[in-house]
């Protein structure tokens, strides 16, 4: 038999458990892995014919404290086998007509690079899913409200950029604006 005292830590053990899982949720909801997004990104990339699954992707960042993410980000799309580099946004200007996608980290998108991208129909996407929602970007891959990585595609960005999405990712993704 089992002496009382026992139980009621058990139990606060698993509420103190519960609490520490909750105030996980949400942090693992904003980010998904670096190097899942660079695969889930290569993977979205085969399905849109003008980028014919052979991208680069300029990995732009706006300040100082963003090099070492970007730098993370950018390997990973190149251990993906997608050719990447990182740069500071306002640097970044001369380099989008050379690449096929551009990733804003962070919070927000440069409007300048943002009409770039559409001028030279570049592929703007994010780890940021708020950004594809708001229709600063085109793509961007997340964690849905069920756990598992999602794509959300913002129509309206996608065809001002000049791009389109085969059927069968559309089927997969979320569907915005």
């Amino acid at each position: 038999m089992r002496p009382r005292a026992a139980r009621p830590r058990g139990r606060r053990g698993a509420v103190a458990l519960a609490v520490l899982a909750l105030a996980v949720v949400p942090a693992l909801a904003e980010d998904l892995p670096v190097a899942v997004q660079a695969v889930l990104l290569k993977k979205t990339f085969l399905f849109d014919p003008l980028l014919g699954g052979k991208a680069t992707v300029l990995v732009v960042f706006a300040d100082d404290s963003q090099e070492q993410p970007a730098q993370r980000l950018a390997t990973a799309f190149r251990d993906a086998e997608v050719p990447a580099d990182a740069v500071r946004s306002d640097a970044a200007g001369e380099r989008v007509a050379g690449v096929g996608a551009v990733y804003f980290l962070g919070p927000s998108v440069d409007d300048r690079l943002r009409g770039l991208c559409a001028e030279h129909h570049r592929l703007s996407v994010a780890g940021t899913v708020a950004l594809a929602e708001g229709g600063r970007v085109a793509i961007a891959v997340g964690v849905s409200s069920a756990g598992s990585p999602e794509i959300v595609v913002h129509r309206g960005r996608l065809a001002e950029e000049g791009h389109r999405l085969e059927p069968r990712l559309l089927k997969l993704a979320r569907l915005v604006g």
